[in-house]
């Protein structure tokens, strides 16, 4: 079972990362210890994607925001993975948050996403259900199905010649010889490079070469709106940003399934895949 290069992990980065190498010829193997693709971080998260409007411009985070989001959509069209560009709207309740909303026009104009001022009335006429004295419409704004989309990578990474084990557990990674021997549930398997898309358990498989990093886990949380009442909200409703902290604020996100969540908070997790306590 060796090949020339292993990646441990089956959520998005650990699948297009092999996708991408199988794509260039090279012999790769994914390994995962759940029984299919996408099971934790890549299949749990809101299914936003982002436009990059309010980062920082010439920055990485704009670059990669504007660009993936664009590529992100262009992958999903092509391969029917569900989406919902229904748009964003941000929006300012006094002066102070408004003064903020003007920058942030200015940014999004800087990295080139398409953006439109609100008054009052123009938040209405986006949102009728939300109230603010100004608002910003980034029509790009979109939900998405990611699990599906992780799918879809993986059905592109098999149809490249990546070869996937599933329920394999990786004990641990060490040198060995010129190679790299990885002690697995399913026996030693070799290669050439590994590729550590572990999620949260990628510190402990990196302790090796790295046994100063440690990940902390945080869960994010949201609620989520009745069904009788998610007609209240179209798509995406943000508060005005504050460019001193690196957060979004709570939020409205309709989903591409039609559900309305509403957050995220963010709580010490008391473990690593403790999703409900």
């Amino acid at each position: 079972m060796d090949a020339e290069v292993i990646v441990v992990g089956a959520g998005a980065i650990g699948t297009s990362t092999a996708k991408h190498l199988a794509e260039a010829g090279v012999d790769v193997m994914v390994l995962e210890k759940e029984p299919g693709p996408a099971l934790h971080q890549s299949g749990r998260n809101s299914g936003v994607i982002h436009a990059g409007y309010q980062y920082e411009p010439g920055s990485f985070k704009a670059r990669f925001a504007t660009q993936g989001a664009t590529r992100l959509k262009a992958f999903c069209q092509e391969h029917g993975v569900p989406v919902d560009q229904g748009g964003l709207l941000v929006v300012a309740r006094d002066d102070e948050e408004e003064a903020r909303l003007e920058a942030t026009l200015a940014r999004a104009k800087e990295n080139g996403v398409e953006a439109r001022w609100l008054d009052e009335q123009g938040v209405q006429d986006v949102e009728p259900h939300a109230a603010g004295q100004a608002g910003l419409h980034v029509p790009s704004y979109a939900s998405f199905d990611a699990r599906s989309y992780v799918h879809a990578l993986t059905g592109e990474a098999i149809r490249a010649g990546t070869s996937f084990l599933y329920d394999t557990h990786v004990a641990s990674i060490e040198q060995h010889r010129g190679r790299i021997k990885l002690d697995t549930s399913k026996g030693e398997i070799r290669a050439r490079a590994v590729v550590n898309a572990a999620g949260l358990f990628s510190d402990r498989l990196a302790q090796e070469l790295c046994p100063d990093m440690r990940i902390v886990p945080f869960r994010g949380y949201y609620a989520e709106l009745v069904p009788s009442k998610r007609s209240l909200v179209k798509s995406h409703i943000y508060p005005a940003p504050d460019p001193d902290l690196p957060f979004l604020g709570v939020h409205f996100s309709k989903r591409a399934d039609g559900r309305v969540i509403v957050g995220p908070g963010a709580m010490l997790a008391f473990g690593r895949e403790a999703y409900k306590v």
